[in-house]
């Protein structure tokens, strides 16, 4: 679940990559 958490939550993830990019694209664009 921590998982989720760190792509849900606001900054970047442990790869480095903006989250809130990856959550709009994977939740569809909001």
């Amino acid at each position: 679940q921590l998982g989720f958490n760190v792509y849900f939550a606001p900054g970047f993830d442990d790869n480095g990559l903006p989250t809130e990019k990856y959550v709009e694209e994977k939740l569809g664009r909001k």
